[in-house]
């Protein structure tokens, strides 16, 4: 039983869905992947990046510092978006409970307030830098 037939048994209108292109099984695949290989390039690179600055104490400067927490970030980002983004679009209602409900988008929108933060502070300290060389 496809999705168009269970909502129709409930009573649902499938005139909007008729056109839905993630209804074909082949493009689910592919979308499933592609997140997954996101999911799993974002986590691993970011950890190393995270892991090499920790470690070694000739990467801790305040660029790679303000780099690193963009790397946090972007591991929050990876944990938070790359699963549950894709499921409740696919699953097309939020199964997750109702603080996960809360808890995901005020943690996804505190990740890209923080990279948009770290981001402004890595350009101010580049100006100052290249403006001031000397102080």
């Amino acid at each position: 039983m496809n999705n168009s037939t269970s909502l129709q048994s409930l009573g649902v209108d499938t005139a909007p869905y008729q056109n839905d292109v993630m209804g074909d099984s082949g493009l689910r695949i592919l979308f499933i992947s592609m997140y997954c290989v996101i999911f799993l390039l974002g986590i691993s690179g970011n950890s190393l990046v995270v892991y090499v600055v920790v470690r070694n104490y000739a990467m801790q400067t305040i660029t790679n510092v303000f780099i690193t927490n963009l790397a946090i970030s972007d591991i929050m980002m990876c944990l938070l978006a790359a699963p549950f983004t894709p499921l409740s679009g696919l699953l097309e209602s939020w199964v997750f409970g109702e603080a996960l409900c809360r808890l995901v988008p005020m943690s996804l929108g505190i990740s890209v307030h923080v990279s948009t933060l770290t981001s402004v502070a890595i350009a101010i300290d580049r100006y100052f830098v290249i403006v001031h060389p000397f102080k």
